[in-house]
């Protein structure tokens, strides 16, 4: 079975961010999560997300997956499902990382990056919690997600 994220290349199962509109949205799926006409689009997306978190004070791995994926959800977004848990996630997302989850990161300065490799080290844990522990995403979609940050 194919999972949400890669479903709607959205390997981050960003949401639709209120009355906005990610760049790349082609549509959104029963659950709010955004369709993209391209996963790339989706990295751009979750790096934006990030980096307003961080400028919102957000900057250890416990406080930014209590806002990104928040206990009051489930998991996937299906009514049923477990609650997230946000603790495990940062916990599983710091052990891929090589920090620890209560670690200050600093990964923008302003709206650039700082440490693409712990970003992108970052990115592909986060995309296993989102997709399942087999799948990987591929390096080409985090490097044009980095391109189309910076420049869209």
């Amino acid at each position: 079975m194919t999972s949400t994220g890669v479903r709607n290349n959205n390997p981050f199962n960003v949401k639709k961010p209120g009355s906005d509109v990610w760049v790349g949205t082609v549509a959104y799926d029963e659950r709010g999560h955004v369709i993209f006409s391209d996963p790339a689009y989706g990295v751009r997306a979750v790096l934006r997300d990030l980096m307003n978190k961080e400028k919102a004070g957000l900057k250890c791995l416990y406080d930014i997956f209590e806002r990104y994926a928040p206990i009051s959800d489930t998991q996937g977004s299906i009514q049923g499902r477990p609650a997230n848990d946000p603790q495990g996630y940062a916990e599983y997302v710091a052990g891929k990382m090589g920090v620890a989850p209560s670690e200050t990161l600093d990964l923008f300065e302003g709206s650039n990056p700082t440490d693409w490799p712990k970003l992108c080290k970052m990115l592909k844990a986060m995309g296993r919690m989102e997709n399942g522990s087999l799948w990987v995403i591929d390096n080409d979609v985090l490097n044009r997600g980095l391109i189309y940050f910076l420049t869209i």
